[in-house]
Formats: C-alpha cells, sequence, structure tokens
C-alpha cells in the first residue's frame, strides 16, 4: 500500500512499480529521491534487456524533467533540438558531442544545448542523468 501523497506507476511486462509523488507529473511542488528512483529503475525488466531506461519526473507547460540511466555503451541521439535541453550527470561519465565537438563529463557535470543543436550522448560506463527541457510553449 503507498504511503499517502504517492502514487504508484505501472509498468508493463515488468516485474517493479515505480513510486513518484501524487501528481508529480504536473505539480506545483514536487521533490523526487533520485538515489531510490535509480535504484527502481535498475531493478526493472526495461534495464536487463534494454540499453537504457528513463522516466519523466515533471512534464506540462513548465519545464520537462526526465531521468536517465544508461549502460556503458549506450547511446542516446537527437534530432535537432526544438528548445533548450539542460544535461546533468548524476553519476558515471558520458561522451555528449554537439557542435562538431566532444565533452566528457562526469558526475557533478552540468552542460547546456542550445535549441537546434543535434547533439548524441554516449555513456562511458554505467551513467545517470538528468535531461530538462522547457515545456510546451505557453499560450
Amino acid at each position: 500500500m503507498p504511503r499517502p501523497g504517492v502514487r504508484r506507476t505501472a509498468r508493463l511486462r515488468s516485474r517493479v512499480q515505480r513510486v513518484l509523488p501524487a501528481h508529480a507529473l504536473d505539480a506545483p511542488l514536487a521533490t523526487f529521491d533520485i538515489p531510490s528512483l535509480l535504484s527502481q529503475m535498475r531493478r526493472e525488466d526495461t534495464w536487463r534487456a534494454a540499453r537504457r531506461n528513463a522516466v519523466t519526473l515533471v512534464k506540462g507547460r513548465g519545464p520537462r524533467v526526465v531521468l536517465v540511466a544508461m549502460h556503458g555503451g549506450s547511446t542516446i541521439a537527437w534530432n535537432r533540438t526544438k528548445r533548450p535541453v539542460v544535461l546533468q550527470v548524476i553519476a558515471g561519465r558520458v561522451r555528449l558531442i554537439a557542435r562538431a565537438r566532444a565533452s566528457t563529463l562526469e558526475a557533478g557535470c552540468v552542460a547546456l544545448l542550445q535549441e537546434g543543436d543535434a547533439p548524441g550522448l554516449e555513456a562511458l560506463q554505467d551513467s545517470s542523468l538528468l535531461l530538462v527541457t522547457s515545456g510546451k510553449p505557453r499560450n
């Protein structure tokens, strides 16, 4: 039974249920236990079967925040970014390639990708990171 104010999200074909704060996707205030979420993600079938796993923590009109766990050697390739993206490495090391320039980022590093970039990201070892973008434009 979840604690009050906590909702469980079911994942298809997974034996683990993620626990996120109630209404976290669009709440005016939400807090997250990142180490606990990463531990949950690494127990999921998706982590064992795929090169990476991710969960959207916040989305809506404001920022979108995605927690990503990557196996060493896995990659993410974007087309062109439609909005600026902030990438924060939580654990591990990644290589970020943007505008024909490569940067190695370690835990604690933050990078800003401007709108229109077509970046690539490679995990040099098992890594976790937060991706933050501005959400939908306000009308």
